[in-house]
């Protein structure tokens, strides 16, 4: 599965005419403190997560050195974004789960974005496209397996119990983001 993941990954990068995610990519720019440049999945199991599964938990640690964890969010919904810097529908749809975060922080709604990017290629994402929320750097590919990601963009609405409310494939709309929000649990 995870070859599978990474080969269509590469065939994305060169039919999308994608940039460069290698070391070269990198600079010496610090990174901004909403990207998170490692993460590690805490639970392993198999199968594709679906609505009504605990969501797998995971850690990651964020630019300061914090480290946090899905399950810590308990209590919040989280919208779990799975995403990478040079998918355009994932492009399109950031401005929304932007909006999402600030128009939904103070009702306990929390955006986390993984990507299986280089940290630095995502800090200047989030720079460029002024995105605030924790943007997450998964290289190992393990989250995104065990979440069973089949294509990009995908987002897992997370119930405020931990349970996946919704999974969605496919881009954005703000419409979609305010109906889950309001229906999850």
């Amino acid at each position: 599965m995870r070859y599978l993941f990474l080969f269509l990954c590469s065939f994305a990068l060169v039919a999308c005419g994608g940039r460069n995610v290698g070391p070269a990519a990198a600079t010496s720019v610090p990174l901004p403190a909403n990207i998170a440049p490692a993460s590690q999945l805490l639970e392993t199991g198999k199968g594709q997560v679906q609505a009504g599964d605990a969501a797998p938990n995971f850690s990651f640690t964020m630019a300061d050195g914090s480290r946090r964890s899905l399950s810590e969010l308990r209590g919040q919904k989280v919208l779990l974004n799975f995403w990478a810097t040079w998918c355009g529908p994932c492009i399109t749809e950031m401005p929304a789960i932007q909006q999402a975060t600030e128009r939904y922080r103070e009702a306990g709604v929390v955006a986390l974005g993984i990507s299986i990017e280089d940290s630095a290629l995502i800090g200047q994402f989030a720079r460029d496209h002024n995105l605030s929320f924790p943007l997450i750097s998964d290289r190992s590919t393990t989250i995104v397996e065990r979440y069973g990601v089949p294509a990009l963009p995908v987002t897992f609405f997370i119930n405020r119990d931990g349970t996946v409310h919704l999974k969605h494939i496919g881009p954005l709309t703000p419409e979609d983001i305010t109906q889950q929000i309001e229906a999850m649990q």
